[in-house]
Parts: structure tokens; C-alpha cells; sequence
């Protein structure tokens, strides 16, 4: 049991990674990621108002146009074009009562191009597809992971209305920027889960909501709301439904991004996937259900240094076998300058049916471009 322990939460670390949104920044009154992203889901290419917004509140110092592509140093791009990019690496360390392992790990390297034409964009996102861990031949895949054509209409009242067609994540949930959560990965929203779809986001002061319809393999639909329910503060829930050949599988949850103080958050996410087959071999189970929860209390102790503390929990049931995993720790982030990004975390990964455990630590860095 053990082992598998291992095994998994070396796939979480390996396979997982994270897009450059933070829902954390509640806390400063935004509510939707556009005021700082292109996509309205977050992540990706920044705005220039989120460049300068990061320069200003998250990081630590920076120079003149320093926030700017490439820091300001290339030439100025035209005003149709717009280049983004994650690069990160990170190095794990997991140790059991009798087993240690330590590794470097090439998560991300994206590169984000979008060609805009008035209300219209269209994005294309290369990088590692398949990592050298998945592959047999033990090379790294490359290849194109997003692509998406945008449309955003805006009325003069301030709301605004974006449809998306393409393939991207569904907008499900908080959308963190950590892809290795349970309720990223357990649930089927981390990385790699893109998918072929078209959705809208209806965004105005009072509420947000966005739905989709999915036409990739297993097709499906996806609905997310919000509303703010002080300035620093919201609350919204969220649905998935798949209808495939031998399965249905319902997901739903509730969330909240509250905001205590210019400095201090608290981000809470309660999820329930239930999967029902509908062929298949008979002695298979026919009914199951899995349960997540995401915790993440936060404090800024000085500018561009988030210092938190975070529990996750995993409780999967089918045919009267219960199993539950927790996950606790505690981080410090740090954003020296622009571009730049420090994760470091230690805690702990506990099996409560055999209260087997493993200790886990990591260092994440991320550069952006």
C-alpha cells in the first residue's frame, strides 16, 4: 500500500502543473480573472493591465517595463500580436518509514501566441503534451495543447459576453493555478484534460456565469456561477455532467474566494463525483462516488511573500470499499520580480484505511515570459 501511495502522489507531482491565474487576488477585489487574463476562465496570456497590475501588488520590486514580454527588452510588438509562455521546473522529495526518493522534473514549457481583430482572438498554445515519464521511448512529446478562437462582446453598462470554441480546459470549480490539487486532478480538470468544446462567459457587477458544451470524445456540459457577495469576497457552485457509451459520471460542487483583509484569503472547494455504468464487464462496480475537498489559507507577511496553509481531502467509495486520502502542509511563495515565481512546500499525504503516510516536499520555479 504503500508503494501505491507513492505511485500516486509521484503521478500527481509529475503529471500536474500549474497556469499563471490566481484566484487568491479576490482579496484585492477582483472578481473576474479578464481584469487581468484574456481567457475569462484565467490563465495564460496576461493583459497588459495584469502585467502592470503584477508589478505593482505582486512582486516583491520591479524596474520600469520590466512587467512587459521579454522585460521590455525586445521591441514592441504589434498591437494584433500577442506571445506568452510558462516555463517551470521542480524538484520533489518524498520519503516513507522505508523508502526515499528525490527528483527533477520538467513540468511546463509553453509557448502562447494569439493574433487579435477587433472583438475577435485566436490562441494557440505549444508545449509538452506527453512527458518523458508516459512515454515508453522515455522522449518527451511536444505539440499543440490549446487552440481557440475567441469572441468578446462588451455593452456600455460593463458587462461583457465571451464565447470560446476549441480546445481548453473546462471551467469547472476555484480554477487555481495548482493543477496538482484533488479537486484538479481527482476530478479531471488538471493539465492534460483539455478538451474539444464551446462555451460562453456572461460577466457583469452583480454575477458571473459561464457554461459549455463539450463534443470531444466523451461528450458533456459544464455550467459555473459566481457572484460576489461583498467586494473581497465570493461564492459560486459549479456542474459537470459526460454521457459516454458505458458510463455517466455527474460532478458538483460549491466554492468560495474570501478575501478577510488586503493581505489574507481563505479559498474553499467541496466537490462530489458520482459515475454510474452503463455497460461493461458485470462484475465491475456498477456505482461510484468520490468526494474532494481544497483548503488554502493565506497571508501576504510582506509584499511579493504569501506565506499558507493548506488541506486536501479524497474520499472514494464503490461496491462498500471506502477509501480516503488527506493531504496537509504548509508554503511559502515568493515573487521576486516580474516573471519570476517561488513555490517551496512541505506536508503530509496520510492513507486513513491502513494510516500508512508519506512526507512530501517540493520546490517549484516558474519563469514567465
Amino acid at each position: 500500500m504503500i508503494t501505491a501511495i507513492i505511485i500516486t502522489s509521484l503521478s500527481i507531482l509529475t503529471f500536474g502543473t500549474k497556469a499563471f491565474a490566481y484566484p487568491e487576488f479576490v482579496r484585492h477585489g477582483y472578481f473576474s480573472c479578464i481584469s487581468c487574463h484574456l481567457s475569462p476562465a484565467g490563465g495564460g496570456i496576461l493583459t497588459e493591465y495584469g502585467r502592470s497590475y503584477g508589478a505593482e501588488k505582486l512582486n516583491r520590486s520591479a524596474s520600469k517595463d520590466e512587467e512587459k514580454p521579454f522585460h521590455g527588452l525586445a521591441p514592441e510588438l504589434p498591437s494584433w500580436l500577442m506571445l506568452g509562455g510558462n516555463i517551470r521546473q521542480v524538484k520533489t522529495a518524498t520519503k516513507t518509514d522505508t523508502t526515499h526518493d528525490g527528483r527533477w522534473i520538467a513540468m511546463q514549457r509553453d509557448i502562447d501566441v494569439c493574433a487579435k481583430d477587433g472583438p475577435v482572438t485566436a490562441c494557440v498554445t505549444g508545449g509538452i503534451v506527453r512527458r518523458a515519464e508516459q512515454e515508453t521511448s522515455g522522449q518527451t512529446r511536444y505539440g499543440i495543447r490549446k487552440a481557440l478562437v475567441q469572441f468578446q462582446s462588451q455593452a456600455p453598462t460593463g458587462e461583457s459576453l465571451i464565447t470560446r470554441v476549441g480546445k481548453f480546459l473546462p471551467r469547472y470549480g476555484l480554477m487555481i493555478a495548482d493543477h496538482t490539487s484533488f479537486i484538479k486532478r481527482s476530478l479531471g480538470f488538471g493539465l492534460g484534460d483539455e478538451q474539444n468544446q464551446v462555451d460562453a462567459t456572461w460577466t457583469t457587477e452583480k454575477f458571473e456565469i459561464a457554461g459549455s458544451y463539450i463534443f470531444d470524445r466523451v461528450p458533456g456540459m459544464t455550467l459555473n456561477a459566481m457572484i460576489p457577495v461583498k467586494e473581497t469576497m465570493q461564492v459560486g457552485m459549479s456542474y459537470r455532467s459526460q454521457n459516454a457509451a458505458d458510463f455517466t459520471t455527474h460532478t458538483d460542487g460549491l466554492f468560495a474566494g474570501l478575501g478577510f483583509s488586503d493581505a489574507t484569503y481563505l479559498l474553499a472547494e467541496v466537490d462530489r463525483q458520482t459515475t454510474a455504468l452503463d455497460g461493461g464487464p458485470q462484475e465491475l462496480p456498477r456505482t461510484s462516488t468520490t468526494w474532494v475537498t481544497y483548503t488554502k489559507l493565506g497571508h501576504e507577511v510582506s509584499r511579493g511573500i504569501v506565506t499558507y496553509a493548506q488541506h486536501q481531502v479524497e474520499f472514494k467509495e464503490s461496491a462498500g470499499n471506502t477509501q480516503r486520502r488527506d493531504s496537509f502542509g504548509l508554503g511559502v511563495q515568493i515573487f521576486p520580480r516580474p516573471h519570476f515565481e517561488i513555490d517551496t512546500y512541505y506536508g503530509r499525504i496520510i492513507n486513513r484505511k491502513n494510516m500508512t503516510y508519506m512526507n512530501m516536499a517540493y520546490i517549484l520555479l516558474h519563469y514567465y515570459i
